[in-house]
């Protein structure tokens, strides 16, 4: 690891020196552009132009600046190839959400702008506080405890700099140091992209990025807003471009928030009850009750950046940033209630550079969480670390041959540490109980070592070929696996595409899988100790062989612009998920510990699941737009998800195969924006989740059981309403989660109430 980085750092030396010879890039001719040549214009592009020029082009096109930047089917997508393109022409199924949309739309958080798009499900734990996934497979296998419910297929990234949690999996959405006014846009893709990304990127990635300095002088972007339950939420952005080669940028965000209600539901009774009356499944007392019950979420953040670009072909930046946040929503569970505090407090620096077709990045996260503030058995609270580079070159070669042909290399290194210790020891003393045990017991580390290979061949106009393929060295398990995506498009005419998709992907190590190494005395039994070990894959008291998730995907899709005001996406998918693990009963044993007394080893070891889920289904988002300055959006996805050889128990007693009914079949929503008189705006949508069914183990008279509870179907609509005061400053009245009922989205979790708000939006 040490040799890549000198690697790393000698190439980034390189490209400072070979910047500072670089030339500018030529001007675009005003003369000769055409229409069709304009709206095809990479978005940076145009961001990077003077306001005068980027008027020109508007001009000659025919529309406003505003609305140049917003074609929605001509939005920059680098995602899902890793090449700057319109979505028009992304080879995979693909969404953006602008930063005018998510304006427009009221959206509270990066999660819930999620619900704008199709394909992502989108469920509230508490107030401020989602779940999501991708095309589902959550809760797999069902019956198991509450954190094997989180989005552990998905990769979430901030400027290409990941941010996934390697503790168990998924991504803890209120520490992210990023506010909405920051936001440039966010790009969804829907479908395995390992062989891009890397591990974790098996059912998609969500990569949010933030804006950069683009007129001179100083740019302020601001969001404020509150309502009842406490809810304020604030983000600011400034942003100054110094000179053409110098700019910065410095963000801050703020969110504070109580549940809608204090109440918390207990397994044994089920029902909901206050937290200083719960009882755990064994029916005693439970310890750890939520020392807030009123908290939903209080975050903080901070965040400065530095971009240098000596020419058009150079770009660099330097960044740093800060947060500490808390969250009680549904995760780290215990024997009484799935909710649960957690906390997290880390800071990060990023530097990237891209010179000519070569790419650099490096960024170093570090700080410490705990996933369960009042949870001492185990304990969940670690310092950690994350630690990842790489280096791409694009090869254009498109003088050989026929067509045009390009070659994209890469190499990428990610470390993960994670150590417990020093709260185990901090804990015994503070707490005088010396047998506390921790999930790790010490510090671990995963690492992976990949190459990647990305080729795109244009054997004529009309026809893309694309293909990636990459190897992921792991440390744990000591294996490579090979992640790829094969893909061709058509292009009738530039108003219409089909193309079509397969792809491999697979998931990485998590500290949990892997290292979990926890004892606990539970009761006297037989006159012996009873005591319950987590046995992780590379501990002594597990031997099972560790197999990584994969997800293989075939996938056909067509976009096409029927009208002028009319867009259509369609894509139909089907999907193989296999490999899945999970912390299952294992085995009951008694003899001799070190000082030779006998005891009794109630043995929980993750491992392979026998259960494979077949998905098939189709995902679509209409766009119309029936008069001037309104727009129409209906978006879905529906889907079948049947889970083969899942255990009706814990105990894996029986295997039967049938439906998934643990994820939503039919979900997505229809969106309104209108804009009149010049200075009004009205923002209405309708998001809808179709009934489904949350199941969650319970210990009853020594059986392993699971428990269910049934979600009905849910209409959620919001609603904003705002006014221009001046230039693009407005004030707000903006109202949430109107349902007919408050009804809980999620497993177990907080009913949600009406959140109505007043605020500005800034902009000078």
């Amino acid at each position: 690891m040490q040799r890549i980085r000198q690697i790393f750092l000698f190439v980034i030396l390189g490209l400072h020196i070979k910047g500072a010879w670089a030339q500018e890039s030529p001007k675009i001719d005003f003369s000769t552009i055409k229409k069709t040549e304009i709206v095809k214009l990479n978005y940076d592009v145009l961001l990077d132009l003077p306001l005068s020029d980027l008027k020109k082009l508007a001009e000659i096109a025919g529309i406003t600046t505003d609305e140049l930047l917003q074609l929605s089917l001509n939005q920059e997508v680098s995602t899902a190839s890793k090449k700057g393109e319109s979505l028009f022409e992304s080879p995979l199924s693909a969404s953006v959400i602008s930063k005018e949309e998510i304006v427009l739309s009221g959206a509270t958080t990066i999660v819930e702008a999620l619900r704008l798009v199709q394909g992502l499900i989108v469920r509230q734990e508490s107030n401020g506080n989602f779940d999501v996934h991708i095309r589902g497979n959550d809760n797999v296998p069902p019956g198991n405890m509450a954190h094997f419910s989180e989005n552990t297929l998905s990769l979430v990234m901030i400027d290409n700099r990941i941010v996934y949690n390697y503790i168990n999996g998924g991504i803890f959405w209120e520490s992210l140091p990023v506010g909405l006014s920051d936001i440039e846009r966010i790009e969804i893709i829907r479908g395995p992209a390992s062989s891009l990304y890397g591990p974790n990127a098996v059912s998609g990635v969500i990569h949010i990025i933030t804006k950069k300095p683009v007129e001179k002088g100083i740019k302020v972007n601001g969001d404020f807003q509150a309502g009842n339950f406490n809810t304020k939420v604030a983000d600011i952005s400034v942003l100054s471009k110094f000179t053409q080669k110098i700019q910065c940028k410095f963000t801050g965000s703020a969110d504070f928030r109580d549940r809608t209600m204090t109440e918390f539901y207990e397994f044994l009774r089920q029902q909901y009850l206050p937290s200083d009356s719960l009882i755990s499944m064994f029916g005693n007392r439970f310890e750890g009750k939520s020392t807030r019950p009123e908290l939903a979420k209080e975050a903080l953040s901070t965040t400065a950046e530095l971009f240098y670009c000596p020419s058009t072909d150079i770009f660099s930046g330097l960044q740093f940033g800060i947060q500490k946040s808390k969250a009680q929503s549904v995760f780290f569970e215990n024997l009484a209630t799935p909710l649960s505090i957690r906390s997290s407090e880390t800071s990060f620096i990023d530097y990237k550079i891209q010179a000519f077709n070569l790419s650099a990045q490096v960024n170093f996260l570090t700080g410490n969480q705990n996933l369960h503030e009042m949870m001492l058995k185990p304990v969940v609270h670690y310092d950690y670390s994350f630690l990842t580079g790489n280096l791409e070159y694009e090869l254009n070669l498109h003088g050989i041959g026929v067509g045009e042909l390009t070659i994209r290399p890469g190499i990428n290194f990610q470390e993960a540490k994670y150590d417990d210790s020093k709260y185990i020891e901090l804990y015994r003393k503070e707490y005088s109980k010396p047998d506390l045990a921790g999930l790790l017991n010490g510090e671990r580390t995963l690492n992976t070592i990949s190459g990647n290979l990305r080729i795109d061949y244009k054997p004529v106009s009309k026809i893309r070929i694309i293909g990636s393929f990459r190897g992921d060295k792991f440390n744990y398990p000591n294996k490579t696996y090979i992640s790829y995506q094969l893909g061709v498009s058509y292009n009738f005419n530039s108003n219409h595409i089909i193309r079509a998709v397969a792809s491999k992907a697979n998931r990485s190590a998590f500290m949990g899988d892997v290292y979990a190494d926890y004892k606990n005395l539970l009761m006297q039994m037989q006159g012996l100790p009873l005591y319950q070990i987590y046995a992780g894959f590379n501990t002594p008291r597990n031997a099972n062989d560790y197999k990584l998730l994969t997800q293989f995907m075939y996938e056909v899709g067509y976009r096409g612009m029927v009208t002028d005001n009319f867009q259509v996406d369609l894509e139909f998918f089907s999907t193989i998920t296999d490999k899945f693990s999970a912390l299952m009963p294992s085995n009951r044993i008694i003899e001799p510990n070190n000082e030779g007394q006998m005891e009794i080893l109630d043995v929980w070891a993750y491992q392979n699941m026998d259960v494979k889920s077949l998905q098939y289904g189709s995902s679509w988002a209409l766009s119309y737009s029936p008069v001037k300055k309104m727009n129409l959006k209906l978006f879905g996805s529906i889907h079948k998800t049947t889970l083969h050889d899942i255990a009706i128990t814990l105990n894996q007693d029986f295997l039967i195969t049938a439906k998934a009914k643990n994820t939503p079949t039919l979900y997505g929503g229809i969106t309104l924006n209108y804009n009149f008189l010049d200075r009004w705006n009205i923002n209405s949508s309708v998001y809808y989740l179709s009934e489904q069914t949350y199941s969650r183990y319970q210990f009853q008279s020594n059986n392993h059981q699971s428990m269910e509870i049934e979600l009905d179907s849910k209409i959620i609509a919001n609603l904003k309403i705002a006014y221009r005061v001046y230039a693009n400053n407005t004030v707000f009245l903006n109202i949430r989660n109107l349902s007919p009922d408050t009804k809980p989205e999620f497993g177990y979790a907080d009913k949600i109430n009406a959140l109505f708000m007043v605020g500005t939006n800034l902009s000078f």
